[in-house]
């Protein structure tokens, strides 16, 4: 929670770090404070808090308890034009004298669900084709969502 005042506090700039950082590479203390240990940016979503609350729609959603969620791209300066991942998230802005008469949302994890993963292969390389130009074959798959490593695993 933070008060602000519009328009002067108008643009809400989020930061995602990497929590690695020097500190936890050689410890904390003096050494860690001397190399200058900071996080990594992963990247930052701006967000125009006037206009949702000048907006006749958001407000109504807001007065109804039912602002959307809502998927944020995350952009870093070093890769432009590229999406380094995103956040969902949901804003409330409440009106500071009523504030304290609305009780703040209740904050859980979602609920887990169960999907369907399709794979498209479209191209393959060293199998042998039999039975006038086409193959049958059986691909094995195993996804481990919670060690994901993609090809740009650090910006995930």
């Amino acid at each position: 929670e933070r008060d602000i005042e519009l328009p002067k506090d108008g643009r809400l700039q989020i930061d995602m770090k990497d929590l690695e950082t020097k500190q936890d590479l050689i410890g904390s203390g003096e050494v860690a404070q001397a190399l200058g240990a900071t996080d990594k940016l992963i990247g930052s979503t701006i967000i125009d808090l006037e206009d949702r609350w000048h907006s006749k729609n958001w407000r109504d959603a807001a007065g109804r308890q039912q602002v959307p969620t809502e998927q944020r791209p995350l952009m870093n300066s070093t890769f432009q034009g590229h999406n380094c991942g995103s956040i969902e998230m949901w804003i409330e802005m409440l009106d500071s004298v009523l504030a304290s008469d609305q009780k703040a949302t209740d904050l859980r994890e979602p609920p887990r669900n169960e999907v369907e993963i399709r794979l498209v292969i479209r191209t393959t390389t060293g199998i042998p084709l039999v039975d006038n130009g086409k193959c049958d074959v059986k691909i094995g798959v195993r996804l481990e969502c919670k060690e994901y490593k993609g090809r740009n695993d650090e910006y995930q």
